[in-house]
């Protein structure tokens, strides 16, 4: 957000301390527990973001990063119908409702690869494995959550609840 970047620094050395097992990298560290901890980390960047110093160099990218839902969605195999129209439009219609909604192809893109991913997640988590899955969306996680946000409004995601998740 600061616009700081890492770089590569010669003979460079980390070290990383595993203070405790309840480290939300820990791997007991059940996934309601992590999507809580980063929220509440993502609360703090938010908080972080209004200070006048940072305010108006955070972008509309960081603004959809830092406001992002942390509830954990999911979009079942099959619940959506993904349909190339004429003209490079694509259509996405639930399956359960038969509401229908018109998608560029970037969207019906997440969609789809959304609809291979067996399990229920958090926003950010199903960034990263969408931009694994379409390397055209590689780097791209702003859009990609936006696009998750869009489909949630839709009514194209099923809620899940944390403790199913896990």
């Amino acid at each position: 957000m600061l616009g700081m970047g890492f770089c590569h620094v010669p003979g460079g050395r980390i070290q990383y301390n595993a203070w405790s097992p309840t480290q939300i990298s820990g791997a007991g560290t059940s996934y309601a527990a992590r999507v809580a901890a980063l929220q509440t980390v993502y609360s703090r960047l938010r908080e972080f973001a209004l200070r006048p110093d940072i305010a108006p160099r955070i972008t509309a990218r960081h603004r959809i990063l830092l406001e992002q839902d942390w509830n954990v969605w999911a979009m079942p195999p099959g619940s959506v119908e993904i349909r190339t129209r004429a003209m490079r439009r694509v259509e996405l219609r639930h399956v359960a409702s038969g509401r229908k909604i018109a998608v560029r192809p970037r969207e019906a893109a997440v969609a789809s690869a959304m609809q291979a991913i067996a399990a229920a997640r958090a926003f950010a988590h199903h960034a990263l494995l969408i931009a694994e899955r379409v390397p055209a969306l590689a780097g791209d996680h702003p859009f990609i959550v936006a696009t998750l946000d869009r489909f949630r409004r839709e009514g194209l995601l099923t809620p899940v609840r944390l403790a199913q998740a896990a």
